[in-house]
């Protein structure tokens, strides 16, 4: 913990993985203490997606962190406009719709 998902259409080319989530694990470390070697990340690639209003140049981006529980709500907003301005800096492209999703799960409801 944390599951670091970043989702995307397959229509986003993205030349290095492992540079984004250095980034991401980074900004974890710094914004809601969480431990880089306990950060786990993948990327899924939609290959059957609609953004928007069907338009082939329409992609998407979603990063969707999942944390243990016990950030404070103001740590985690903090984080999550952190990161979002981060991929804003990284993705420029105007048809592109970026989103990022920070959720808990309880501790007593995860088992490793």
């Amino acid at each position: 913990m944390p599951h670091i998902i970043l989702e995307h259409s397959a229509n986003l080319e993205i030349s290095s993985y492992n540079s984004i989530f250095s980034d991401i694990h980074s900004i974890l470390e710094q914004y809601v203490s969480a431990n880089p070697k306990n950060c786990r990340s993948r990327a899924r690639v939609a290959s059957h997606y609609y953004v928007g209003n069907g338009e082939q140049e329409n992609k998407f981006l979603h990063l969707d962190i999942n944390l243990l529980s016990g950030r404070t709500d103001d740590a985690k907003k903090e984080c999550g406009r952190i990161l979002l301005d981060k991929l804003k800096t990284v993705f420029t492209d105007t048809k592109l719709q970026i989103t990022v999703k920070l959720s808990d799960t309880p501790k007593e409801f995860y088992f490793k």
